[in-house]
């Protein structure tokens, strides 16, 4: 059996941004608001959110504290996740 790497692919990374957007959403949060709130760079969010980086432990931390939940569901990937990241890719 092939053995995984720790390094996530493209569409995992798609799949965690739009995770992360989903949740700012539900908790009311703009990008702005959220930069406020958390000292992160508009354009950081945006693209932890297009999948094209991903956030320190530190920020992730901060950002699940303000959407009132537990950070674990940040990182947390759902098979509907990948799917949904699969669709955007596709599109």
């Amino acid at each position: 059996m092939k053995e995984r790497s720790s390094k996530l692919t493209r569409v995992e990374a798609m799949a965690l941004g739009l995770r992360f957007r989903r949740y700012r959403k539900i908790a009311g949060h703009t990008l702005a608001t959220l930069k406020k709130a958390t000292g992160l760079h508009v354009n950081t969010i945006r693209q932890h959110e297009g999948g094209f980086c991903l956030l320190r432990a530190d920020a992730l931390i901060a950002t699940a504290h303000e959407f009132e939940i537990d950070a674990a569901e940040l990182i947390r990937l759902e098979e509907s996740d990948i799917e949904a990241a699969l669709e955007t890719r596709a599109a």
